[in-house]
C-alpha cells in the first residue's frame, strides 16, 4: 500500500501571520515606489537600447540619469491639413467653384471628405514633368480639387506622408499649392503642383479614377463665387499672383489674446518644463531669463522664448535623431515632435487655438537641415515680432540648436473687422505692389494679443 505524506506545514500563529502580511505589503510598496521612480526618471525612453541600458544602470547605481526626449520619428506623420480648399465642378469660361479659407472648422470638414483623393493622388503620382505657367492656370480652372498648405513642403515628405511609408516615387521640388484635376475625357486624374522656391510647375500621372469617382464628388459642391486672381478682369488684380484665391465676402476674423500659462519664477514649474526638454539640474537667473548649462546650454524666458545650443563638451547627443546621417523626414519629425511637446507643456490644460505648420526646410551647405515652423490662427498665418514660431538645426544624428517661441492663444469672443478681399485689393493697389504679390490675411502678435489684417507681399 502506498503511504501518503502526512507531514503538514506548521500552522502560523496570528502574530506570525500579521508579520508575514506586513512583509508582503512592504515588498509591494517598494515595488510601486521603484516603478514610480523609473517613470519619473524617464528611463523608459525609446532612444535606443544603449541609452536605455545606460539609464537603467545609472538608476540602480543611485545616479539620476539625464535622458533625452524620445525624438524617434517612428511611423510616418499623416498628411498635413491645408488652410484653404477650392472645388471646381465646372471649368472653362463658365467656371463653377466652391472655395473656403480663413475658417478652420469648415476647412477641416471639407478636407475630411476630400483628403482621400489627395492621398491617393500623391501616393500614386508618377512621371513628374515640368509644365508652363499657362498650363498651371489652366489646371486651376479645370474641374478638380485645389489645396493650399501655406508652407513650402518638400514633395518627398508629401508623398511619404500620403503613402504611410509604402513604395512610392519621390517627386521633385517643394510645394505649397496642389491641384488634382479631372480633365475631360481622361480616365485618371492629373496632379499639378507649384514649386514657389524655384518658380517651376509640375504635372504627374495618378491612379485616381475620374468617371464615377472623382467627378461625382466634384458635382456635390456648388458655386459660392470663389475665383482666382487671374480670372478677374479688373486692372487692380493684375498685381496679384495668379493663384490668389478670392471670395466675395469678408472673412470672420477673431481676436485672440496671448495667454500666459506658466509662472517660470516658480522653481518647480520651471524644472518641469526643463525636464520636458530633456534637462535635469540647477539653473540660474541672468538678464530676465534662466540658463541651464551641462556641456550644452538651455535658456528660458518668461514670455515662452526658448533657445538651445549644442556643445562640444556634450559626450552624448541631447536630442538624438535617426542613425548616422539624418534624412529630411527624420529631421522634420524630430523638430515637430519636440515643438509639440514643448507647446503642450507650456499651455498645460489651456486649449490652444493655434495650429502649427511646416513653413520651410533649408538644406545647409555644411550638411544637415534647418527646419522652420509657423503658427496659424483661423487658417491665417501668424506674424511674430521675434521671427519664426520655431526653428531647428539638425546635423548628422542630432538636433544641434533650436529656437522656440511658445504661444498659447485663446479667443476673446470678439471679431476684428476686415475688408472683403476685393476692397482690400483696391486699397492696397495704391501702394504700387510688385507683380505677383500674395494677398493674405495675417495675425500680428505683439506679445499680448493677435489681431488680423491684410498683407500683400
Amino acid at each position: 500500500m502506498k503511504l501518503r505524506n502526512t507531514v503538514r506545514k506548521p500552522r502560523l500563529s496570528k502574530r506570525r501571520r500579521a508579520v508575514e502580511l506586513g512583509k508582503d505589503v512592504l515588498i509591494l510598496l517598494l515595488i510601486c515606489s521603484a516603478v514610480s521612480l523609473v517613470g519619473r526618471s524617464q528611463i523608459y525612453t525609446v532612444a535606443g537600447d544603449k541609452v536605455w541600458f545606460s539609464s537603467l544602470s545609472s538608476f540602480f547605481a543611485g545616479q539620476e540619469s539625464e535622458v533625452s526626449p524620445s525624438l524617434d520619428p517612428g511611423r510616418p506623420a499623416s498628411l498635413p491639413h491645408p488652410v484653404r480648399i477650392a472645388v471646381c465642378g465646372q471649368g472653362g469660361e463658365s467656371v463653377s467653384r466652391y472655395g473656403i479659407q480663413y475658417d478652420t472648422v469648415q476647412v477641416e470638414q471639407v478636407f475630411g471628405a476630400l483628403s482621400g483623393f489627395l492621398s491617393e493622388g500623391l501616393a500614386s503620382a508618377r512621371d513628374a514633368q515640368t509644365v508652363s505657367a499657362l498650363d498651371w492656370q489652366q489646371a486651376l480652372k479645370t474641374p478638380g480639387l485645389y489645396f493650399d498648405f501655406l508652407g513650402s513642403v518638400p514633395m518627398e515628405l508629401m508623398v511619404r506622408w500620403a503613402s504611410e511609408g509604402g513604395d512610392v516615387e519621390i517627386l521633385p521640388g517643394s510645394a505649397r499649392r496642389l491641384v488634382l484635376t479631372a480633365e475631360e475625357g481622361a480616365e485618371t486624374a492629373t496632379l499639378y503642383y507649384m514649386d514657389d522656391q524655384q518658380g517651376l510647375y509640375y504635372a504627374c500621372n495618378t491612379s485616381v479614377v475620374c468617371e464615377g469617382y472623382l467627378n461625382n464628388t466634384l458635382l456635390e459642391y456648388g458655386d459660392n463665387g470663389a475665383r482666382f486672381a487671374f480670372e478677374r478682369e479688373e486692372e487692380s488684380y493684375r498685381a496679384l499672383a495668379p493663384e490668389v484665391l478670392l471670395l466675395p465676402d469678408a472673412p470672420a476674423a477673431q481676436r485672440y489674446q496671448v495667454t500666459q500659462t506658466l509662472e517660470l519664477s516658480d522653481e518647480a514649474v520651471r524644472a518641469e518644463l526643463e525636464r520636458t526638454l530633456g534637462f535635469r539640474g540647477s539653473d540660474y537667473s541672468i538678464g530676465g531669463a534662466w540658463v541651464l548649462r551641462d556641456g550644452d546650454g538651455l535658456r528660458l524666458s518668461e514670455n515662452g522664448d526658448i533657445f538651445y545650443e549644442d556643445g562640444e563638451a556634450l559626450s552624448t547627443a541631447r536630442y538624438p535623431v535617426g542613425q548616422g546621417s539624418v534624412s529630411l523626414s527624420e529631421a522634420v519629425e524630430a523638430g515637430r515632435n519636440l515643438f509639440y511637446k514643448a507647446l503642450e507643456a507650456w499651455c498645460g490644460t489651456t486649449a490652444n487655438e493655434a495650429q502649427i505648420y511646416l513653413k520651410e526646410t533649408l538644406e545647409q551647405p555644411e550638411g544637415g537641415w534647418e527646419i522652420r515652423f509657423g503658427y496659424t490662427l483661423g487658417g491665417a498665418d501668424v506674424s511674430l515680432e521675434d521671427g519664426e514660431a520655431a526653428s531647428f538645426t539638425v546635423r548628422e544624428d542630432r538636433i544641434t540648436s533650436y529656437e522656440m517661441h511658445l504661444r498659447c492663444y485663446t479667443t476673446t469672443g470678439e471679431e476684428t473687422l476686415v475688408l472683403p478681399e476685393t476692397q482690400a485689393i483696391a486699397a492696397l493697389s495704391a501702394l504700387n505692389l510688385e507683380a505677383g504679390a500674395d494677398l493674405s490675411l495675417c495675425y500680428r502678435d505683439d506679445g499680448n494679443s493677435a489681431q488680423a489684417s491684410w498683407m500683400a507681399g
